[in-house]
């Protein structure tokens, strides 16, 4: 009978284990799936000025992790532990720094949120809520600024560009619509900009995108403002500034340089001038007659009939290049006389290269032409080796081959053939130079690629002698040492360039180049012809 009691009790007991058991799984479950959402990425916040900053943020707005997207993102977050921390507390502190590191200031005054989550409902309110948050931030500590704010969606072009430009993610989906409203604007270009040069350049030409809502206006304490930089174009070109009437005034960017491009009238004659938007330097500028006006001046297009006009000169150019009037994105044309013969220098760009040419203003042959390949990333640049194997080369009589198909001349016309295997830090290139009936050329062939880097072409004035000795501008010294140092030319100070006899005691004219970018002095002697790097420096400046 007890034996009976006790099989009934224990049959009674393990009903009640099965379901403790179950409960204890269910809570279990429940507890891994909370842990599990509380520690997974919902929500991607970017924070873009010229440091870049990506928070990684759960469910419950805690930030999992911050990552630097470039060197000043990391100056940023130096010593600064965010792992857990509310999202507001995270967004105060990464403002706080770019304030007290100067990245935002009353001369630099944008900066750019971006949201991404799969949720897009949710995504949109956490991206107003921020914008308003940094709104109040920025402004409790009495700053104007200008906040750009977006929800991105992940997207593999966009991954692609951020991963090939080196910005983040952000920045690459803005850009991208930029482009979209107004497509001479380049990738390439604006990816070299801080946001907030990329919101005055929005600003200028008014664009406006569905997908971006910006909230007040980028400030210009930094430059020299539309006003001065009218009055540095009237006072170069010797005009009364109540005869102008500006056409068209811009804040735009070339290679990386922030500047006003400006067009304006005085009664027949059109003038267009670029002024670099911090010093006041004057980078380009043409004029040009129109309709009846019997100026003597050179660089006045005479209305003599044997002239080929400027659209003439234009098709000769583009012809000569195969390039496609699609394709151009910036052309200048100017009527000059060039040691006494009337010539069109034509100059334009593309996306891949620049163009310079002189076209006979009468017969309309090309004179002299060069062609400039634009080179996509410092960043995939490496020092070539003295150690160097010519087995990776394609070798002299492919790379002569090259230069003859390009120039189209055949090898049997050509005369004083001279090749060169050239190293430098950065490639590995043939220089070549030969003369064909009356025209000289030269090039420049990429050695392991075959690829032409550089192209010249002259045509001999048999009176004379072959060219005389000409220096590169200050404007394209400032552009090669640049672009070696990697920085922006709206980012330089206390830039100095003197022009000295040589170097060295031997006969090479160089340019002596110092500037300062943030905390870091650089040193530059550079070939005054052939604008080779001779000599570079770097240092702290404690």
């Amino acid at each position: 009978m007890k034996k009976q009691k006790l099989n009934r009790r224990r049959r009674g007991i393990s009903p009640l284990i099965a379901v403790v058991a179950l409960v204890l799984i269910i809570g279990g479950g429940i507890t891994i799936y909370r842990w599990t959402l509380s520690n997974s990425v919902s929500s991607r916040v970017i924070l873009d000025v010229n440091p870049s900053i990506q928070l990684n943020v759960s469910n419950k707005e805690k930030v999992l992790s911050a990552e630097a997207k470039n060197n000043k993102g990391e100056k940023v977050l130096e010593n600064m532990n965010l792992k857990n921390t509310d999202l507001n507390v995270a967004i105060n502190a990464l403002l706080g720094s770019m304030l007290q590191n100067g990245y935002l200031s009353d001369i630099q005054n944008a900066i750019l949120v971006s949201v991404e989550n799969d949720d897009e409902a949710e995504g949109a309110s956490l991206q107003a809520r921020l914008t308003k948050e940094i709104e109040q931030i920025l402004s409790s500590n009495h700053l104007d600024s200008l906040v750009f704010s977006q929800t991105v969606v992940a997207n593999q072009d966009i991954v692609e560009l951020s991963n090939q430009y080196n910005i983040s993610e952000g920045k690459a989906s803005l850009i991208n619509e930029i482009i979209k409203g107004d497509n001479k604007l380049t990738f390439e270009e604006l990816a070299q900009l801080s946001v907030h040069e990329i919101a005055l350049i929005m600003e200028y030409k008014e664009i406006e995108t569905k997908e971006i809502t910006r909230s007040g206006h980028a400030s210009e304490k930094a430059y020299i403002g539309k006003e001065q930089a009218k009055a540095i174009a009237f006072a170069h070109a010797n005009v009364d500034s109540k005869q102008a009437k500006i056409e068209e005034i811009e804040f735009d960017t070339d290679d990386g340089v922030i500047l006003y491009e400006i067009d304006f009238n005085v009664g027949s004659t059109e003038y267009e001038y670029e002024i670099h938007a911090v010093t006041g330097e004057i980078i380009n500028h043409s004029k040009e007659v129109k309709g009846n006006n019997n100026s003597n001046q050179n660089e006045n297009i005479s209305k003599d009939s044997s002239f080929i006009g400027r659209d003439k000169a234009k098709k000769a150019a583009l012809s000569h290049s195969k390039v496609d009037e699609n394709q151009v994105r910036k052309i200048e044309i100017d009527f000059d006389n060039d040691d006494n013969k009337e010539v069109y220098k034509v100059e334009f760009k593309t996306n891949e290269a620049e163009y310079e040419y002189k076209i006979d203003a009468r017969t309309g042959a090309v004179l002299e032409f060069e062609r400039e390949d634009k080179k996509s990333s410092n960043s995939d640049k490496k020092p070539v080796s003295d150690n160097s194997s010519e087995k990776d080369y394609i070798g002299k009589d492919e790379a002569k081959a090259i230069a003859l198909n390009h120039a189209g001349v055949n090898e049997s016309a050509i005369r004083d053939y001279e090749i060169e295997l050239d190293k430098d830090y950065n490639s590995v290139v043939y220089e070549i130079d030969f003369e064909s009936n009356d025209t000289e050329y030269e090039y420049e062939i990429d050695a392991y690629t075959g690829e032409v880097l550089k192209s010249q072409s002259k045509v001999s004035n048999n009176t004379t002698s072959k060219s005389q000795t000409t220096y590169l501008s200050e404007s394209k010294i400032k552009e090669i040492v640049f672009q070696h140092a990697g920085v922006n030319g709206g980012n330089v100070t206390e830039l100095e360039i003197e022009l000295d006899g040589n170097h060295d005691d031997d006969d090479t004219p160089i340019y002596e180049v110092d500037f300062q970018v943030d905390r870091l002095e650089y040193e530059y002697e550079v070939d005054a012809i052939t604008g080779k790097i001779i000599e570079s420096k770097v240092e702290q400046d404690d």
